[in-house]
């Protein structure tokens, strides 16, 4: 009876928390997706670094060197680039997500948290995003300064007119173009500046990823059943194990038989044992 009682318990807590367990932590595959969708990442750096280099790479390797020190990212096996613009180029181009480069798949954008941040790259670049981009490469939630250099359109933050440049690397006295991570209107890239020595956060985009073709896992249909079928298996043993038990407490009669050679005497015994 304890075997059974075990085996029922443990069965309820594979049917019941085995869900909590798949679905803890960073979500990397939206669930709203189907297999061979084409989705991108995104996500804003919990660590900081300043914006005084001119050169783009510098970004683009900070912000990946983050991502892959998270198992589930590395794991992706995919690039990412810094949401920056400098005096060379500009956001929307270095992300691959400018709506007028055809070349650019333009796909949803997902946090880590499982929630569609825009629809395409038309929808990124059109003075707001959906929601905030607050999530943290760790799945967390974090009150930011960003840095960017941009515009809301994804160009580079440049006064044409009094030719000012605000862009990563700039040494102009009015300092670097920063975003806000609580914001979702044109303050999520343009909110103020920032002298390009103070420490701030990045965004950071993955190149396309494809939703992949599920792998079976044992439902619960298929859980319910193997706890049924070792419940029944274990009764089932436990009774013919009493049964060989009882049968070996009487006396054979083939063998008193074998030994007496005597049918009266095996009729005699057959009664009395009955």
């Amino acid at each position: 009876m304890k075997t059974i009682v075990f085996v029922l318990s443990v069965s309820i807590l594979v049917l019941f928390f085995l869900p909590l367990i798949a679905f803890a932590g960073i979500v990397t595959i939206p669930t709203s997706l189907s297999p061979s969708n084409q989705y991108r990442l995104a996500f804003v750096t919990s660590t900081t670094r300043d914006a005084t280099s001119s050169d783009i790479s510098v970004y683009n390797t900070f912000v990946s060197d983050v991502a892959n020190a998270i198992p589930e990212l590395n794991a992706l096996g995919t690039t990412w680039k810094a949401v920056g613009s400098t005096a060379t180029v500009d956001a929307r181009d270095n992300t691959e997500t400018n709506p007028y480069n055809a070349a650019h798949v333009s796909v949803p954008i997902f946090l880590l948290n499982d929630t569609k941040l825009v629809d395409s790259n038309d929808d990124l670049w059109d003075d707001s995003i959906d929601l905030p981009l607050d999530i943290t490469e760790a799945g967390l939630q974090i009150d930011t300064d960003v840095w960017t250099g941009s515009y809301s359109d994804g160009t580079g933050s440049f006064w044409v007119f009094s030719q000012i440049s605000q862009e990563l690397g700039s040494t102009d006295s009015y300092g670097v173009q920063v975003g806000y991570s609580l914001r979702s209107d044109v303050g999520w890239v343009d909110r103020s500046s920032y002298q390009p020595t103070i420490l701030r956060s990045f965004y950071a985009l993955s190149a396309p990823l494809n939703v992949p073709s599920p792998i079976p896992e044992p439902s619960t249909l298929i859980l319910f059943s193997i706890a049924i079928l070792s419940i029944l298996g274990i009764t089932y043993h436990r009774r013919r194990r009493a049964t060989r038990q009882s049968y070996r407490k009487k006396p054979d009669a083939d063998l008193y038989y074998a030994r007496h050679k005597s049918k009266t005497e095996l009729y005699r015994f057959v009664n009395v044992n009955r």
